[in-house]
């Protein structure tokens, strides 16, 4: 890419294949009986009604793995790695890079955690969860993950279509906190980089700035949404200057990476 237009920053990810499940196994305070009680109850109150639809035999695997830690055949990344007890940066790397996942494994958990597993969202850890997942890879600005020869970060064109789009239903609907309330600047950084053609119209960028103006104007938000939602003002500017990056980069004649 010209140097008019810099690239990311991009480090290199190196998994672990030699850690298994027995390696994380520290994560289930199985010894302390609070904690077994505490998890069997959240079970019952908020993790089983997210999977009352599925199969009984998922939903037992699921409970195991929940409360126990054990898991004794495959399940999709995205049914289970919730329930993980990570509770710092290092465990959640040590899960990340464990051989339960794969490369396409990580790019999806990577890709889709921060906004896609609001189903969790009434879950007490949910938060907790979010916030270290989001110090761990959302903290900065976007960087190119490589593993092997795979790029395993956000799809900066995907990644923004739905921010954009949960940012909106979020802020209409007035909920309280989202992972990506925390990631405004990460979200300025990625824009520049979202200009795959084919799909950058429907970042519905307009839309959510004119929202954050009406919304602000009306004087009716608070917290954490409130805050949120100045924060998308105060950098409008910045938003918008990452935005016709974009737009050169296409008027230019220059390709997109393939995202995925």
């Amino acid at each position: 890419m010209s140097s008019v237009f810099p690239e990311a920053p991009a480090i290199i990810n190196a998994p672990d294949r030699n850690v298994n499940l027995g390696d994380l196994s520290y994560l289930w305070k199985l010894d302390d009986s609070v904690w077994v009680a505490r998890r069997e109850a959240d079970w019952l109150a908020f993790v089983k009604p997210v999977f009352k639809d599925h199969p009984k035999e998922d939903q037992k695997l699921l409970e195991q793995y929940f409360k126990y830690g054990k898991k004794d055949h495959f399940y999709p990344v995205k049914g289970w790695f919730f329930l993980t007890p990570y509770d710092s940066k290092e465990s959640l790397l040590t899960l990340m890079n464990s051989s339960l996942l794969g490369t396409n494994d990580r790019l999806n958990i990577i890709n889709d955690y921060l906004i896609g597993f609001c189903r969790f969202s009434n879950c007490p850890w949910y938060r907790q969860h979010m916030e270290v997942f989001i110090a761990t890879y959302f903290s900065g600005t976007y960087t190119i993950l490589r593993e092997k020869r795979k790029n395993i970060s956000p799809p900066p064109t995907w990644w923004c279509i739905h921010v954009v789009r949960y940012a909106i239903e979020a802020i209409n609907d007035q909920i309280s906190w989202r992972p990506f309330y925390n990631c405004v600047n990460y979200f300025v950084s990625i824009l520049p980089f979202a200009y795959h053609l084919n799909y950058r119209s429907d970042i519905r960028l307009g839309e959510l700035m004119q929202l954050v103006d009406v919304k602000l104007a009306q004087g009716e938000l608070e917290g954490e949404l409130l805050a949120f939602v100045q924060a998308l003002k105060a950098r409008a500017q910045d938003i918008w200057q990452a935005w016709d990056i974009g737009e050169q980069k296409i008027a230019a004649g220059i390709q997109a990476p393939r995202e995925g």
